[in-house]
């Protein structure tokens, strides 16, 4: 089909009155949907040099989602995009949760013991509440700065995927081709909705119009037809992440349904004796279950367990009808559910709502979306360079960004589905457990607790925090995760490093080893030799060094700066070693060279590194651009 035909589909268009005019323009990827995930997406590719385009349908502005928290894995991924400081301006840190349970009686309810929020290892032991308004506004702010153009309102007519990749010559080639309308007068967004669906039912909007006059403001748009103009946009790819109701997924993917969940949710300032509201608390009524979240400011959110049985006002294009709602019955229908694929023909993928959804409880809505979005939009993992340990006959892989540089096979995009999706799956399951606890469950189950009788709380609230911090996702062996038989300390290929503290030789500055680990699109390569005063260590180092050097050199691939970064982690104390005690050849500059901070805070015990035998060789890491570990090994050198 060519971009002419996707034209004469089009209503309105063909015609010989020629009345409404269409543009042609092209990007590398194009994204449907300027939620959390679509502007994540397209500002981690853009940071890598790859052309993006967004379209969102709605007026800027426009508030649409309930997003409001960000887990401690999010945070970790905000600060390697230089946007944590901006988020924690504007919100509210939730560092302790509390429950709350009927009686025996059933007349009253009674305070558990509170406890922290996040009970496992990660760097920051909270999470952050804000406005949907405020995480799109700074994830919005950092797009625009990397370059990406942001359209709306604007909606997607029709799609053509010509053909899948066949090989790394075709990946450049514009193989999507997509047409959107744009008002070509101001619109409303009841109007916008409107077009939306009638190009949902219609498969375009253009002649056969929008439908009556705006009822719901004073927008002009008297007329029986809201005129549009047509654009066909040329991509290579394109991310559908418009949301539960995704217009790409309609194209590309069937769900599978699980269950459903209904919840009354609002956002108020209230002025209240409940010396917990700046706490999570769980509240488990005989009428239902309750969840208060702290917000910015003095604000809080409150969701109510409802009943899937109540009916919701709806208007006649089937959408909620907030004109016919009371405050009492603003309701918050959730589908568990999740897209039995997420890509198609390895040129369109999806991402966020529009490929699984599920209930508020397990607190992972657009946490859960933007890690998506971080695993598609970052190059994955380099396979082959690293001495004699990785020097075989492999091809190398990575993700969009380097596909689309020609630096990849394209069948790396595969593992997109496959690492994602089943982290999808395990959500869904476990956000099933969370609900069976709360319906019907006493509320010490949701809490951890260090009594022994609340066992079950524990772990379910250990298994939440193991989701939300990220220790819990742990990507299969595959291309892009090279498992070993033994593991070496704490240390685990296909999920996150613990933080840790390090110093840097060079200016003796205090940092976390995830301050190492930014999104810039390199892999990391973390060299732990030990104690640089050991002789055997010293040469070791100086060795193996000089093997990397050379191994990755002969692969064609540059360190410092264009696809890999080095960083050497000694076992010695910042007063006795300097910098240039590294080898020449793996130092970039003062800034490559770290070492423990004391002896109370080593990042070799925190690892689980030990270094106490005869037979330590030293390690390496090799860290994806994500931040998940792809491979660890000792420091050998093979003939």
């Amino acid at each position: 089909m060519s971009p002419r035909s996707i034209v004469d589909a089009i209503p309105g268009v063909s015609n010989s009155s020629g009345t409404r005019p269409v543009q042609y323009s092209h990007c590398d990827v194009l994204v449907v949907g300027a939620g959390p995930s679509g502007l994540m997406v397209a500002q981690a590719l853009a940071r890598l040099g790859i052309q993006v385009r967004v379209i969102e349908r709605r007026l800027p502005g426009s508030q649409y989602g309930n997003a409001d928290g960000l887990q401690p894995r999010t945070l970790e991924i905000w600060k390697t995009y230089g946007m944590l400081g901006k988020i924690r301006a504007k919100g509210a840190c939730m560092r302790a949760m509390v429950a709350y349970e009927t009686t025996a009686s059933g007349e009253g309810l009674v305070r558990l013991r509170p406890a922290s929020n996040v009970i496992v290892p990660c760097r920051y032991q909270y999470e952050i509440t804000a406005s949907i308004n405020d995480i799109e506004g700074t994830l919005r702010e950092n797009a625009e700065e990397a370059g990406v153009r942001i359209t709306q309102p604007c909606w997607p007519t029709s799609l053509e995927v010509a053909h899948e990749i066949e090989s790394a010559s075709s990946v450049r080639t514009y193989a999507i081709k997509i047409a959107i309308e744009h008002p070509a007068s101001t619109i409303c967004e009841h109007h916008v909705v409107k077009a939306q669906n009638a190009a949902r039912a219609n498969g375009a909007n253009g002649a056969n119009g929008v439908g009556n006059p705006c009822k719901v403001c004073t927008c002009d748009q008297d007329a029986d037809e809201t005129p549009t103009r047509v654009e066909i946009i040329n991509a290579s790819y394109a991310i559908g992440a418009d949301g539960a109701s995704s217009w790409a997924v309609e194209r590309s993917s069937p769900f599978i349904v699980k269950t459903e969940d209904v919840w009354g949710v609002v956002d108020v300032l209230v002025d209240t004796d409940l010396p917990d509201y700046r706490f999570k608390c769980v509240i488990q009524a005989v009428s239902g279950a309750i969840i208060i979240i702290p917000r910015e400011g003095d604000k809080i959110r409150i969701y109510v367990q409802l009943s899937a049985g109540d009916s919701i006002p709806r208007d006649l294009d089937g959408k909620l009808d907030k004109s016919a709602l009371q405050d009492e019955e603003i309701r918050q229908k959730i589908l568990s559910k999740v897209a039995a694929t997420f890509s198609y023909k390895n040129r369109v993928f999806i991402a966020g709502d529009a490929c699984h959804t599920h209930s508020p409880k397990a607190g992972q809505g657009a946490n859960a979306s933007m890690g998506d979005s971080h695993n598609l939009g970052k190059c994955q993992i380099l396979r082959g360079p690293f001495a004699a340990k990785l020097t075989r006959n492999e091809t190398t892989a990575w993700k969009l960004a380097y596909v689309l540089r020609g630096w990849a096979n394209p069948s790396l995009l595969q593992t997109y589905e496959a690492e994602r999706r089943a982290y999808a799956l395990d959500l869904i399951y476990f956000d099933r457990e969370i609900s069976q606890s709360l319906e019907g469950g006493p509320a010490a189950e949701y809490q951890s607790c260090n009594n022994p009788t609340y066992s079950l709380g524990s772990r379910l609230l250990h298994k939440q925090n193991m989701f939300t911090s990220g220790m819990g996702i742990s990507y299969a062996s595959s291309s892009l995760t090279i498992q070993q038989a033994t593991s070496i300390g704490r240390i685990v290929p296909g999920e996150c490093i613990l933080p840790s503290p390090i110093t840097r030789l060079g200016d003796w500055f205090d940092l976390n080893i995830h301050d190492l680990l930014t999104s810039d699109g390199l892999f990391k390569v973390l060299v732990f030799p030990g104690n640089l005063f050991m002789p055997q260590s010293r040469s070791r180092l100086l060795t193996f060094a000089n093997a990397l050097s050379e191994s990755i050199k002969s692969h064609n691939v540059e360190i410092r700066g264009s696809r890999i970064d080095i960083y050497t982690i000694v076992r010695n104390n910042k007063e006795d070693v300097i910098w240039t005690d590294v080898p020449a050849s793996i130092t970039r500059s003062w800034r490559s060279c770290y070492s423990i901070r004391s002896d109370d805070e080593d990042v070799y015990d925190k690892l689980g590194i030990s270094t106490s035998t005869p037979e330590f060789d030293g390690i390496f890491i090799l860290v994806r651009p994500d931040g998940y570990v792809s491979m660890v090994s000792v420091m050998l050198v093979e003939p």
